[in-house]
């Protein structure tokens, strides 16, 4: 598992599979084991959450991004990277052998 996992908490559930070192570069987490794959039914769509507080969260997730792309588009939380502008996103999903995405079209 991943340095996530091991911490524990807040962020148990995740495992980060791509480092970025002091000078920029990429490289993959081959740590990462097939148990880590992305799987839709761990989003919990089958919880029951009220509408308002469904819309609510939508709301709050469209401010933040919109917050993001306009005064920081990649931020950086440690070794998390959210890339939140259009032409960065189809940059990093263009490269295969770098970043694999298994809910990308190729």
């Amino acid at each position: 598992m991943g340095d996530a996992k091991a911490a524990g908490g807040l962020f148990a559930g995740w495992t980060l599979k791509y480092k970025i070192d002091a000078a920029g570069k990429i490289s993959v987490d081959q740590s990462a084991s097939d148990e880590d794959a992305f799987d839709f039914n761990d989003l919990g769509t089958d919880r029951s959450w009220s509408p308002v507080l469904r819309r609510f969260w939508l709301w709050s997730l469209r401010v933040a991004f919109a917050f993001f792309r306009t005064f920081w588009p990649i931020p950086k939380f440690g070794r998390l990277v959210i890339i939140t502008r259009d032409a960065d996103v189809r940059d990093v999903l263009s490269q295969h052998e770098i970043f694999r995405c298994p809910t990308a079209r190729r």
